[in-house]
């Protein structure tokens, strides 16, 4: 390679936002050390039920302060600071004090600091009346504005029924937003913190992005080449969304004057900072290539530039550039020792991990990135390191990427359209054969370099750097041409909660000086550069992800119970069922709360532009099980379509809900049923014979379509472990083609297909792959994979999608995946590879989905929460979501009789019932279910206190 190289807690929630400014007055002196004190406090909190989170902005009104302290008192015995930042924090009694750092301690008249707590509390919250800086209480002539909490209050409802219970329209859980640091319009103010979701580099609103700039030199170096007319002409010129600050810290850089490079990268951050754009923090080891020769080092580097930049929404860290010569073991272990310390100033920006031979996922080493599927670093929120050179790393560079990609985060921090020596020719066909990759599947770059290096991997003409002039052409080598091209195309960045308008604008007034010797005229002149990126859709407009961009309805039927065991999960959206006709209209005495259109009236109070339903009432329903079976029979085809899908069709039709993307989840279980299931259960046979499901499902195409364009339809094709064979899966594609085709409008009914619906597959196998042997002999001759073609969920819908488009799909359709109870986390998941030599020890002890059989379905015991809703997490999947409300049970574990507990008279099924041994369709093993549980779709809060525990990724 060549010779070179989060989320925060401190944002606050805009649904739960209080204010209040205690004001400025300079005091009667007290002290020489106080004499001059004049200072207003602003007391910023987001809180919910039991917890808050506080930022505060001290702003130094009189002369300068050489050092702080902040003093306060609670008015409630209860409130406790449990995590500060950017000050050091104690508490004794209810009296608080912060004291300043040493970064931030001399502050002029005029300016301000920032910093805050999260905290505790039960009774009351109610906010300090008074502050102190230096003992000198700041107040009494100052302004208060103050801003409500949230309450709870009675929603009017829409019919005549009496209302028994009050309904939020918000939660007691604040809704995040970021305070970007940036200016409004460029990267940073469009998409604030940053976070990784899934595979993706993820914005504010947790939607997946691509950042795309340059990398400086070695700074020790090329200093003169960062200046502010580079920096602006990267920003407006270039259009770039990041400068990755590359420290070396051997070849005369940090260990050199380490006090000089930290303040060095500092002022480059806040460079990037001021223009909008991110900065990655790039401890550039190379010589030696293990990163643990400088781990002392870097725990202080990052220490320091962490906590001074723990505020800002705009930086990245990137703790080891390109590890060589050094286990994958070696780096991991260097990686879980420094991100802590990130973590304890910076908990949630996001950290990107060097990865071996050069940071080539291991390919340059001959390895691939399964040795980083198999033992990822135990640490949230990191990207993995990849770095290339074009005209050295090509195909089977790019083959692992792309294969990779789809398992793990990756970043390309460095790369370079030359070879790795950093010399000889651009590779021109091979630089755009790189970036299509990456920007195909969203990944995010730096360019090597930013320079003007007497080497054809600088973007600029040696000399350039001596000079003024960085922006247009005449100044670049046929390198940073090129890179340039590519970088200043439109960025596609989802626009906010709204999902309708993407607009980059950077907008920077200079102000240059001219003074001519000969009078005292100084001539003042003041240029503004505008550029502006837009990309709008508007309400109702058909998009090819609905998901993307989309603020997502949260159900509070269903986040007032999650919040009774995690309020970590109560913000999280959630689909509708309608699965009676019933469901649609909620009438009195039928045990349903909320009707469709109230569901849809609360989307458009939270500001919601997509809700999602599950269209479930097909005649003959469920063929194969009784938990979940139907109200219709197997003939009453004509009163799904008048008195169900018609209904439906008609709410969704409504213009007062055309700038709602509705998204409808159809008929679970129903087509996979009629290809695994008829000669074990006559109830299949029958809707097979009759054409019942195919017909309706094909009218609900039809029906659901027509409504209007900003409908959404996706099948569920059930999951690896129903249709994973090929001998299930090609005759399943069959009978999607054919029912598609008898939909009125064929292929454009269907938006996408939908797996894992209320299962608990794994969306993917970490330690092992499909094509895993053990001692010779391949996983699929295991009894868990039982000859399966799949181990997991994505694996599964990638291929499925194949073979769709294959039969006549467009390649638009994308799929999505249930991952609301499929995390497995907890004690029991496996934390790496097995290594027994037998393949069934081999794959029990290496799954992560820990059922006792792959037919399991009901109420699993150990299953934990899954990966959260986002959208674009992988290749050809349009989004991770949360189809089964988690904490809704499967079915009850013995037979409850109609009545009280049971007004649907919903049957029992053995497969929910602990003690059942199992039959022919679980390999007669036993159920795995938790015992307890009340009827299909009532509230387990046993199973929900289990999945919360059991979440993976962790909450």
């Amino acid at each position: 390679m060549r010779v070179s190289t989060g989320r925060r807690v401190r944002r606050l929630g805009a649904a739960a936002l209080g204010a209040a400014i205690l004001g400025a007055m300079t005091m009667a002196p007290v002290s020489p050390a106080q004499a001059a004190v004049a200072c207003s406090v602003q007391y910023q909190y987001s809180e919910w039920n039991g917890g808050m989170s506080v930022n505060l902005t001290l702003r130094n009104t009189g002369d300068a302060w050489s050092g702080w302290t902040l003093g306060f008192t609670f008015g409630n015995g209860s409130q406790k600071v449990t995590q500060g930042w950017s000050a050091t924090w104690s508490q004794s009694g209810q009296n608080v004090t912060a004291t300043s750092m040493p970064w931030n301690g001399t502050i002029a008249g005029g300016q301000s600091a920032s910093i805050g707590f999260n905290g505790t509390w039960s009774g009351a919250n109610p906010v300090p009346s008074a502050f102190t800086v230096n003992g000198v209480t700041c107040g009494g002539s100052g302004s208060t504005t103050t801003t409500t909490r949230p309450t709870t209050t009675t929603r009017p409802t829409t019919t005549t029924r009496p209302t028994t219970t009050t309904r939020p329209t918000t939660t007691t859980r604040p809704t995040t937003t970021t305070t970007s640091t940036g200016p409004t319009g460029t990267p940073v103010g469009i998409n604030g913190q940053l976070h990784v979701c899934g595979t993706k580099l993820c914005n504010q609103y947790n939607q997946p992005i691509q950042l795309r700039g340059m990398s400086t030199h070695g700074i020790q170096w090329f200093s003169k080449c960062y200046n502010t007319a580079s920096l602006d002409a990267l920003a407006d010129d270039w259009k770039a969304d990041l400068l990755r600050i590359a420290m070396y810290v051997q070849e005369q850089g940090y260990e050199t004057n380490p006090s000089g490079f930290t303040a060095q990268v500092n002022s480059l951050v806040d460079q990037a900072e001021a223009r909008g754009m991110y900065a990655i923090i790039d401890f550039h080891t190379l010589t030696p290539g293990d990163p643990n020769d400088n781990l002392n080092n870097a725990k202080t580097f990052f220490s320091q530039v962490s906590a001074r930049n723990a505020a800002k929404t705009n930086v990245i860290y990137e703790i080891a550039n390109e590890p060589n010569g050094v286990s994958w073991s070696s780096i991991k272990s260097y990686a879980e020792q420094v991100i802590p310390v990130i973590r304890a100033n910076d908990p949630d920006a996001v950290i990107i991990v060097g990865t071996r031979g050069w940071s080539s996922l291991g390919v340059s080493n001959g390895s691939n990135a399964d040795e980083i599927i198999n033992s990822p670093v135990n640490a949230d929120n990191i990207m993995y390191a990849f770095h290339f050179y074009a005209a050295s790393h090509k195909d089977n560079y790019r083959a692992e990427v792309s294969r990779a990609a789809g398992r793990l985060p990756i970043f390309a921090s460095e790369w370079g359209t030359v070879s790795a020596t950093g010399g000889g020719d651009m590779d021109t066909s091979s630089s755009t054969a790189w970036v299509d990759l990456l920007d195909s599947l969203q990944i995010s770059y730096a360019n090597w370099t930013y320079s003007d290096a007497n080497e054809s991997s600088a973007a600029f003409k040696a000399g350039t750097c001596s000079g003024s002039t960085y922006a247009g052409t005449s100044v670049l080598n046929p390198s940073g041409v090129f890179v340039r091209s590519r970088i200043m195309t439109p960025d596609n960045f989802p626009g906010g909660p709204t999902g309708t308008t993407t607009t980059r604008t950077t907008t920077r007034t200079t102000t240059p000086t001219t003074t001519r010797t000969t009078t005292s005229t100084r001539i003042t002149t003041t240029t503004t550069r505008t550029t502006t990126r837009t990309t709008s859709v508007s309400p109702g407009t058909h998009v090819d992800n609905p998901f993307s961009g989309a603020k997502a309805y949260v159900n509070p039927d269903w986040a007032a119970k999650a919040a009774t065991v995690s309020s970590k999960v109560a913000q999280v959206p959630t689909a509708v069922w309608l699965d009676t006709i019933n469901a649609i209209t909620a009438p009195e005495g039928s045990g349903y709360t909320t009707s469709m259109r109230e569901h849809l009236d609360r989307a458009l109070e939270q500001g919601a532009n997509l809700a999602t339903f599950v269209i479930y009432d097909l005649p003959g329903r469920d063929c194969s099980a009784l938990a979940s079976n139907g109200e219709l029979g197997t003939g009453e085809l004509a009163r799904y379509k008048s008195e169900y899908i018609d209904v439906i069709a008609e709410i969704e039709s409504d213009p007062k809900y055309a700038g709602i993307r509705i998204v409808n989840i159809i008929e679970p279980d129903s087509l996979p049923n009629l290809i695994t299931n008829i000669s074990a259960f006559p109830k299949c046979a029958t809707m097979q014979s009759n054409g019942g499901y195919v017909d309706g499902v094909a009218y609900a195409l039809s029906r659901l379509h027509a409504a209007g364009s900003h409908t959404y339809n996706y099948i569920d094709i059930a999951h690896h472990g129903w249709l994973g064979w090929d001998t299930n899966m090609g005759p399943a594609a069959q009978l999607f083609n054919t029912t598609v085709q008898r939909a009125s409008g064929g292929y454009a009914t269907v938006d996408g297909f939908v797996s894992n619906t209320s299962n608990y597959s794994a969306t993917t196998e970490p330690f092992f792959t499909i094509g895993t042997t053990v001692n010779g002999t391949s996983v699929r001759q295991s009894k868990w994979v039982d000859w399966n073609m799949y181990v997991d969920e994505l694996s599964y819908v990638q291929a499925f999608r194949s073979r769709l488009v294959s039969l006549g799909f467009p390649s638009s359709i994308g799929m999505l995946v249930d991952t609301s109870r499929n995390g497995w986390g907890g004690s029991a998941r496996p934390s790496g590879p097995s290594s027994s030599t037998d393949v069934n020890t081999f794959v029990n002890a290496s799954r992560i989905d820990r059922r006792i059989h792959a037919g399991n379905w009901c109420n699993q015991s150990g299953a934990g929460l899954g990966e959260r809703p986002v959208a674009a997490p992988a290749t050809g999947v349009d989004a991770y979501v949360w189809i089964k409300p988690p904490g809704d049970s499967d079915g009850s574990s013995s037979l409850i009789p109609t009545g009280a507990d049971n007004p649907g008279g919903k049957g029992f099924d053995r497969m929910c019932d602990p003690t059942y041994t199992g039959n022919s369709l679980n390999g007669n093993s036993m159920t795995g279910a938790l015992g307890n549980a009340p009827i299909s779709g009532a509230w387990f809060a046993g199973q929900f206190q289990e999945l919360v525990a059991n979440a993976y990724p962790p909450l």
